[in-house]
């Protein structure tokens, strides 16, 4: 044991030692050397006190237990708090005996240490033994036994002493051996009361034998004396504890149930003017309540409206609607020809030219599609582009003229249509497209004209997109033709899309129109010119081995050319010879002469001895 306590003749309680646990009972926790006054309660005096551990416990005067120190094991007998701990205590606190077994009022007893109950054990009192055993409600005074007075009682047989009546107790009477416990809505809070008092206007109390009343709960309140809370009624509330009364519903709010610690705002589309309400209206048609907790409604402005009861707002006009008051309970749709794109308007506008509103309610001008068109304003339709007009892009107020090189064959037409390759409009306003006539083309769509065709090209037929090439063997040399110009003879027209035609040259010839080349000139024959249609025969006395030449070739000394037309020279035979070039017959050897070979040049003499008397011989004779 590290601490010791002691109760002195004055009934006074003194502890030194360890304090850790707060086991002196001054209020601190701090160790005392010396002997420290024990805090207890105003004019509570000690009778019996003992030490643990680390807590101390003692009987008052008053047979009232106190403990303090540690409460770890829940040695003082105080229970846990709030949060299911047990906490220790610096300071004497009351044990409550009136636990499960004890009974109301009970209180301990020194027993047989203290035989005539003056609170002081034997061994301090001078007179241990009762001089008159007083029964219980009286106490020895003055060798007397007196009543115990109001506020007081006496339990015990033999006591010296009368003892207030311990908080949550009274007594009016004397003579009493016990206190009353205080009745529901009723408390003491000191000791030696004569009356209980009324739980004050906010509080109640359910219980006997209280020492303070509790705060009525929000939503609740309570007269003087109250053994409970009242419930606060539909149309108050009450938000805070403790209370004696309930708060009206402020404007804009309601309570619709009893016993509400708070209000409830009016919902969106609902209000309440008056305090003290159970429930909210409505918004009428025609108006609105904005928000939460609205304490009136308000008038749709101009450009909104309210079709129903209970809105939070008013409905912005539609596009297409207008409402031109306050108060309005249906938006008015714009009337053909008109029109309203933004919400909440006060009216309509007239749609523009180019554009038409065909129904009513209609939120955007819808522009005119392109084919139409519409000059004026405020209309609900377009009017179809003529035959010849287009009416191009959408929103048009006007129709134009198809320009040259388009046509429209039909009326409400968005583009014109381009005239094909092959045909031409020159004029504006075209209702169809013309044919190119044959003689020229228009290879391009949309061409106000046609094109003459160009040299070396021709067209037979209308509406031709392309000029047609002059064939190989054909030209044409002027433009706009219809058709191509064969080759004459002696011409000839190589390639296609030719302006002209080429002379056959010197060496070729051409016995054909329409030719797309020259012939050469066979072997034996010859072109000498430019133009020819027909070669020439190489004359007598001359040749030609070659094809396509502008001439014919001498025969040679020794050969001979016999008839026209010939490819080549013949050699002269034996017997007879040609000195001279180009000629169409050999010489025949004369009497006294011969050749042995052919294509001599010249007559062999006989030699001495021989002769020849014949011509044409080819030797002599012995």
């Amino acid at each position: 044991m590290e601490h010791v306590c002691a109760v002195l003749d004055d009934h006074s309680a003194w502890c030194w030692g360890n304090n850790s646990y707060g086991q002196i009972g001054d209020g601190t926790t701090t160790n005392r050397p010396m002997p420290t006054s024990v805090s207890f309660p105003a004019g509570l005096t000690v009778s019996v006190i003992t030490t643990g551990s680390t807590h101390t416990c003692a009987i008052a005067s008053n047979a009232s237990v106190y403990c303090w120190g540690s409460h770890e094991e829940g040695e003082l007998g105080l229970g846990v708090d709030s949060t299911g701990f047990r906490r220790d205590s610096d300071t004497p606190a009351w044990v409550n005996l009136s636990g499960e077994g004890a009974g109301p009022g009970a209180h301990a007893s020194v027993g047989e240490r203290d035989p005539d109950h003056d609170g002081i054990i034997s061994i301090f009192d001078s007179t241990p033994l009762p001089v008159d055993s007083c029964p219980p409600g009286q106490y020895l005074w003055d060798l007397h036994c007196v009543d115990a007075s109001p506020g007081h009682y006496v339990p015990y047989y033999g006591m010296t002493e009368e003892f207030p009546c311990p908080e949550g107790t009274y007594n009016p009477d004397t003579g009493r051996n016990s206190c009353y416990d205080t009745t529901p809505g009723h408390y003491t809070n000191s000791t030696g009361s004569i009356t209980q008092t009324d739980c004050p206007p906010g509080t109640y109390q359910p219980d006997y034998g209280q020492t303070s009343c509790l705060d009525v709960d929000r939503g609740h309140y309570s007269n003087a004396g109250s053994s409970s809370g009242i419930p606060c009624a539909p149309g108050t509330h009450q938000p805070d504890t403790g209370q004696p009364s309930c708060l009206d519903a402020d404007p804009g709010h309601y309570v619709s149930e009893t016993g509400q610690f708070d209000q409830t705002q009016c919902s969106p589309g609902t209000y309440q003017p008056v305090p003290g309400q159970t429930s909210c209206f409505s918004a009428s048609e025609g108006h609105y309540a904005p928000g939460f907790g609205s304490a009136g409604q308000f008038v749709c402005e101009s450009g909104t409206y309210s079709p129903s009861t209970g809105l939070d707002s008013c409905h912005p006009a539609d596009p297409g609607y207008y409402v031109t008051g306050s108060g309005a309970i249906e938006q008015v749709a714009c009337p053909t020809g008109s029109h309203q794109p933004t919400p909440a308007s006060i009216g309509c506008s007239l749609v523009n030219p180019g554009y038409y509103a065909p129904a009513p309610g209609t939120a955007f001008e819808i522009p005119c599609p392109a084919g139409t068109y519409q000059p004026d304003s405020g209309t609900d339709h377009c009017i179809d582009a003529d035959i010849g007009h287009h009416a191009s892009g959408p929103g048009n107020f006007n129709q134009s003229p198809c320009d040259p090189g388009t046509y429209a064959s039909e009326g409400g037409t968005g583009d014109c249509l381009a005239a094909d390759p092959g045909y031409n409009v020159p004029d504006s306003g075209a209702s169809s497209q013309t044919a190119c006539e044959a003689g020229g083309h228009q290879p391009d769509s949309g061409a106000p004209t046609c094109l003459d065709n160009e040299i070396g090209h021709y067209t037979d037929q209308t509406g031709t997109a392309e000029q047609i090439p002059c064939s190989p063997g054909t030209y044409q040399s002027s433009i706009g033709q219809t058709a191509c110009i064969e080759a004459d003879f002696g011409f000839h027209v190589p390639y296609s899309g030719s302006a002209g035609q080429i002379p056959c040259s010197p060496g070729t010839y051409q016995s054909s129109t329409g030719q797309v080349s020259c012939t050469d000139a066979e072997s034996g024959y010859f072109v000498s010119e430019h133009e020819a249609s027909v070669p020439s025969a190489c004359e007598r006395g001359t040749y030609q081995s070659e094809g396509g030449q502008t001439e014919c070739v001498d025969a040679d000394p020794g050969y001979y050319v016999p008839s026209m037309g010939s490819p080549f020279q013949t050699p002269c035979e034996r017997g007879t010879y040609q000195t001279s070039g180009g000629q169409h017959e050999c010489i025949e050897t004369e009497p006294g002469y011969y050749v042995s070979t052919s294509a001599a040049l010249s007559p062999t003499a006989c030699s001495p001895g021989t002769y020849q008397d014949s011509t044409a011989m080819m030797s002599c004779k012995e």
